[in-house]
């Protein structure tokens, strides 16, 4: 089936974007300019939870001894907790993939 451009511009009263391509910076970029977004910024504090949506809390160390592997223990610092399922959250590698995948959007966005 193929969508012309011109059905997408308003469908029952909400504007649509045509994303072309397959990389996935130029695809989000398209939408950041569709929408007048210039910057990216990851924010710990509004952070939400990967598999329930909860509200993700900073937790004391000593709570979560248990509850991780040992060598993430004695590495890591700081953790967190969502508030619905209360799955645990560290900063590792995962966390700076996105932060470089940010920084690759917001240089892209200039």
């Amino acid at each position: 089936m193929k969508i012309f451009p011109k059905v997408l511009k308003k469908i029952g009263g909400i504007t649509t974007v045509l994303i072309r391509g397959n990389d996935e910076i130029e695809q989000i970029i398209q939408i950041a300019k569709k929408i007048g977004l210039s910057n990216f910024v990851l924010d710990t504090n509004s952070s939400r939870c990967v598999d329930c949506n909860g509200k993700i809390e900073a937790i004391d160390k000593i709570r979560i001894m248990e509850k991780v592997p040992p060598r993430i223990y004695e590495r890591q610092e700081k953790f967190w907790s969502c508030k619905g399922c209360k799955k645990l959250y560290w900063e590792g590698t995962h966390l700076v993939k996105i932060q470089e995948f940010v920084e690759k959007l917001n240089q892209r966005l200039k």
